[in-house]
């Protein structure tokens, strides 16, 4: 990537001055050439990585230095001003708010595994529980894990649940169906925020059951002894 940037014109900072910048406990000359090469429209190839790492930048069009990390979760440049041109007041503003976001909402949730997380539920939360609510348990997660297949529990946001139930309706999964396999999905994660291990559950939105008329659900043998159980069943069935 540095040779890629050299012949496009953008100066790169040599071994020795990042190796110094390092030293110094910041990334400021490493940063100064990824600002300007996201200024000319290259981004950085690099290798992504779990912990949150924020580093101080100067963009031409700013006055103040800007704080930046890349989301572990998204992928994303997230930003905001340091408040101050001074170097070395910009490096520490970098190393508290690093500090807050990684002892914060980021640590814990981009690292717990999927996996972890339902082991530790069945084992904590399922085993209480009579052995055919278990089961019913397991189903929903198990449609959950196939159809979305989570790496991170922390990436279970309400949008990848919406297109879970896109995904189930698409195989001919009844509403009704649907409805319970969130509602215990929703019982599992609401328990992993009480337990810590998620910020906040996320959202999850219901799906619409159809408004069924009760009288439908009973069959023409029920519909007959009724009639000779209840001699006013006819005059009020539809």
């Amino acid at each position: 990537m540095f040779n890629q940037a050299a012949s496009r014109g953008i100066r790169v900072p040599n071994q020795a001055t990042i190796r110094e910048a390092g030293e110094q406990g910041g990334t400021v000359a490493l940063s100064y050439f990824l600002a300007g090469a996201t200024a000319r429209g290259l981004s950085w190839s690099g290798p992504m990585s779990d912990e949150i790492k924020v580093i101080v930048c100067k963009y031409p069009d700013r006055e103040n230095l800007v704080l930046r990390y890349v989301d572990p979760l998204t992928g994303k440049q997230k930003t905001k001003s340091a408040g101050t041109s001074d170097e070395g007041e910009a490096i520490g503003a970098a190393a508290v708010w690093q500090d807050e976001l990684r002892t914060g909402r980021y640590q814990a949730p981009s690292r717990l595994t999927w996996a972890e997380f339902r082991k530790r539920c069945e084992a904590e939360k399922l085993s209480a529980m009579p052995q055919s609510t278990q089961v019913a348990y397991r189903v929903a997660l198990d449609h959950l894990q196939r159809l979305v297949d989570p790496d991170r529990l922390a990436k279970l946001t309400a949008q990848v649940l919406i297109r879970f139930q896109a995904d189930a309706r698409k195989e001919g999964m009844k509403a009704t169906t649907l409805a319970r396999h969130l509602r215990h999905v929703k019982a599992c994660l609401r328990w992993g925020e009480r337990q810590g291990l998620m910020t906040k559950a996320p959202a999850i939105e219901m799906p619409k059951l159809p408004k069924g008329n009760p009288w439908r659900s009973i069959g023409p043998s029920w519909a007959k002894s009724l009639t000779v159980c209840l001699p006013w069943f006819p005059r009020c069935a539809p």
